[in-house]
């Protein structure tokens, strides 16, 4: 009976094929993948009790597929809709049911399992149909969950990192002015303008502008953000007041423009606006004694309309026009729960100088504008928002161009906001996404200004500044060949290999970097010349946590080998020497022979080893990571059974929005983290569930062992529609849709670096990251095509 249920199920409708009930009790994928007519099971699989800190995506078109080792029953919700209840059948090595996904439901679900000894509930979500995300957020939204915030960005590493909720401060990182003191390229921020507090004031009844009464925040553009607040005003009139916050692009200045929306018949209204200002690098927190604040009143020059104040790298200015400025120092302490959550600290303090107090007309609009100018430059004056600002609509490309930034005479990618700057690794990887978004010259600026840092073989790893000396990285020169790979198959043509930098034409640098792999580089990477695969010491990879080594990918891990594969075979295409083609052939061959484990259907992350060890010598571990996906998705696995188990392997790793980083599952490889001889881990069962606590002994651990995050998670997309066709194309896109709540969930139009791994999967670590969004927006486009 079951049988005929499902094939009815599968074929919607269709004729329906005679079922066999005797393989779908020994292997319920396969008799769904044949019913169908499909080169994939149309399952979303959930383990119990593996499957019990892991909120399931329940893919478009899939049967939820439950398994458990006991007979079970079970009931599955979608909130007060009953999708589904019954018992388990025998079979396939333990029990199981299977429950068809309501086409027209989307948003969270769930599944109660009752067990003969216990029960417990997995957590589901339903994907909605894959759209341009949101950028906006509405006032029950805002109040309900204070870590959301937006990110506003000038181009030349300055940014504004406010919180929705308004005037609320959160962390150190939370600035109205978080400028950039160098004018050549992104240095540490400095902390210059913090917040401006905000009231109106009716006939002697004032109400404070803050979350209470916000209707709605939203992105304009990746410099601008709009906050609609309805105020009561007294005598049960309501005033409707707009505040759009400008960063001016590359200037360190910021401007609030106040707008009075026709309508609301209350009369004469003032706007009290209190600045709070701070002088601190960006890392740090700043302690003000008592005897300072005298010292800073002081200090502190009022001018018609505004006031200046001397900073330790500058000045700060700021001033409203047409506004009475009355100097009243005020020294406040702010509570940072974030950053004590992390160990960096409970609290800071604020000096605010004064206060402007200015009358709120319609159409007559109040601009508050601030600016930082260091020593010996000229007076930085603001720009008021864009005229366009209220209606223009957020878009992803917005959320790209955020990262951009200039460096000297060219560009760069800041890695994420609030507190990276521009990495090696991160922005290589960006720039396959900086192009599906349409920004091909920037794409080219970022490749040369990279290729002019080629040496030995090697690419920084991170640029502090304009010091290029750290090179502790196994992939970022194969990103740059993945990158230069896409810009061509983007453009048609071989043109750009024959652009020049520092007198060497890219295609130049893209053998010297090929060469120097062979070769071994000065760094520690090298190639086994029994099997052409690379060498990688510890933390030179994306998972490159150290100090402890949180996950020592000593050795010889997939995802350098991918990206090997896939440099071999753009220098193939681009240079004669025969060595590229035999290399390409014995690396895809070394791959099959060395990462496949029997009985294991995806492939090893990590052949483990130490320098000078052969690829043959070294130990291939069982941990079930993310990372083998790049060896799909650039194509140095092509066999399709081996592909569809390194597809449904990782879709074991799936949450919404992002990829865990380790299954939570035993191994038998030990996975050891230690501190100071200290053990912090279970080495045979080392997925650890939550990124939070201190550094070295809680986040570190966590770091690359579990938590998920966010820009895995489209190659996920990538590689089934890639291995499966176009069938695939509607869970792909499920796939990608998950990420939906996470664009108004942390930071307003932009994806977080990391979540928990564990249920309810809690946005951590840097609000804004580059490589998220741009990953997200390529398989985006990717998909659309």
């Amino acid at each position: 009976a079951l049988a005929w249920q499902v094939a009815g199920w599968l074929t919607k409708g269709k004729p329906t094929p005679k079922p066999d009930a005797g393989l779908l009790l020994r292997d319920p994928a396969v008799f769904c993948r044949d019913l169908a007519g499909l080169s994939f099971a149309p399952l979303t699989l959930v383990t119990w009790p593996r499957d019990e800190r892991r909120e399931v995506v329940w893919l478009p078109g899939d049967l939820l597929h439950l398994t458990a080792p006991e007979p079970f029953r079970y009931s599955v919700k979608g909130g007060d809709q009953s999708l589904g209840e019954g018992h388990s059948l025998p079979g396939h090595g333990g029990h199981f049911a299977l429950v068809p996904r309501p086409e027209d439901l989307s948003g969270k679900a769930s599944v109660l399992m009752r067990l003969p000894r216990e029960r417990g509930t997995v957590n589901l979500y339903l994907p909605p149909a894959l759209t341009e995300p949101l950028a906006e957020a509405s006032g029950p939204q805002i109040r309900e969950e204070p870590d959301l915030h937006v990110v506003l960005t000038n181009g030349t590493g300055a940014m504004s990192h406010l919180r929705a909720a308004w005037g609320t401060v959160r962390t150190q990182y939370d600035a109205l002015l978080a400028a950039n003191p160098h004018p050549d390229f992104p240095v540490d921020r400095r902390m210059v303008l913090n917040r401006c507090r905000a009231w109106v004031v009716r006939r002697g009844f004032s109400t404070e502008v803050c979350a209470l009464w916000t209707d709605r925040v939203r992105l304009s553009s990746e410099q601008t953000a709009i906050w609609d607040f309805r105020l009561p005003c007294g005598d049960g009139h309501w005033l409707h007041l707009r505040a759009t916050v400008h960063l001016s692009e590359e200037k360190d200045a910021v401007s609030i423009t106040f707008d009075r929306l026709p309508g609301d018949g209350a009369g004469l209204v003032s706007l009290i606006l209190r600045p709070d200002v701070e002088d601190r690098g960006f890392h740090e927190k700043w302690s003000l004694p008592e005897d300072r604040v005298q010292d800073l009143s002081n200090a502190v020059t009022a001018q018609p309309e505004g006031f200046l104040m001397p900073c330790r790298l500058g000045r700060l200015h700021a001033g409203v026009a047409g506004s009475k400025f009355t100097k009243q120092p005020e020294r406040l302490t702010v509570e940072h729960p974030i950053d004590a959550s992390r160990g960096l600290g409970g609290h800071s303090d604020l000096f605010s100088p004064g206060y402007f107090e200015i009358p709120l007309r319609s159409g007559a609009p109040a601009v508050f504008s601030a600016g930082f100018d260091t020593a010996g430059r000229p007076v930085t004056t603001a720009d008021p928002a864009p005229t366009d600002s209220a209606w223009r609509r957020f878009s992803l490309n917005d959320a790209v161009r955020q990262f951009i930034v200039k460096r000297d005479d060219a560009l760069t990618v800041i890695a994420g906001y609030p507190w990276f700057l521009d990495w090696g690794r991160d922005t290589l990887i960006c720039l396959r996404g900086i192009a599906a978004a349409g920004e091909m010259a920037g794409v080219k600026n970022i490749l040369k200004t990279f290729a002019r840092y080629e040496k030995d073989g090697t690419l920084p790893n991170m640029i502090r500044g304009n010091d290029d000396s750290n090179r502790d990285t196994s992939d970022a020169p194969l990103w740059f060949f993945t990158s230069v790979a896409d810009l061509m198959e983007r453009e048609g043509n071989e043109s750009f290999l024959d652009e020049t930098v520092d007198g060497r034409s890219i295609r130049e640098v893209l053998i010297s970097l090929g060469q120097g792999y062979v070769r071994g580089t000065p760094n520690g990477i090298a190639m086994d010349p029994e099997s052409g695969l690379i060498y990688s010491p510890s933390h030179f990879t994306w998972m490159d946590t150290n100090y402890p080594a949180g996950t020592p990918r000593q050795g010889y891990p997939i995802s350098i080998q991918a990206l090997w594969f896939a440099a071999l075979k753009l220098l193939t295409r681009i240079d004669a020497d025969p060595q590229w083609p035999q290399l390409s052939q014995q690396v895809q061959s070394s791959i099959l022979t060395y990462f496949r484990r029997v009985g294991q259907p995806w492939l090893s992350d990590c052949l483990h080893g130490t320098a000078g060890q052969s690829a043959a010598e070294s130990i291939a571990d069982d941990h079930l990571r993310p990372n083998q996906l790049l060896a799909v998705t650039l194509g140095a696995v092509t066999d399709p059974t081996l592909c569809a188990g390194i597809i449904e392997g990782c879709t074991e790793l799936l949450v919404p929005g992002a990829l865990r980083t380790l299954a939570d599952r035993r191994v038998s490889f030990a996975l050891p983290v230690e501190r100071n001889g200290q053990l912090l881990n279970h080495p045979l069962y080392p997925f650890w569930p939550r990124y939070e606590g201190d550094e070295d002994t809680r986040r570190k651990p966590a770091y690359h062992n579990g938590t998920a995050w966010p820009w895995l998670m489209p190659m996920l997309a990538e590689a089934m529609v890639q291995v499966y066709g176009p069938d695939a194309r509607e869970r792909a896109a499920g796939i990608l849709a998950s990420s939906t709540p996470l664009f108004t969930r942390f930071s307003l139009g932009s994806l977080e670096e990391v979540i928990d791994g564990a249920y309810p999967h809690h946005p951590r670590g840097c609000g804004s990251q580059a490589w998220s969004v741009t990953e997200w927006v390529r398989v985006q486009k990717l998909l659309e095509r």
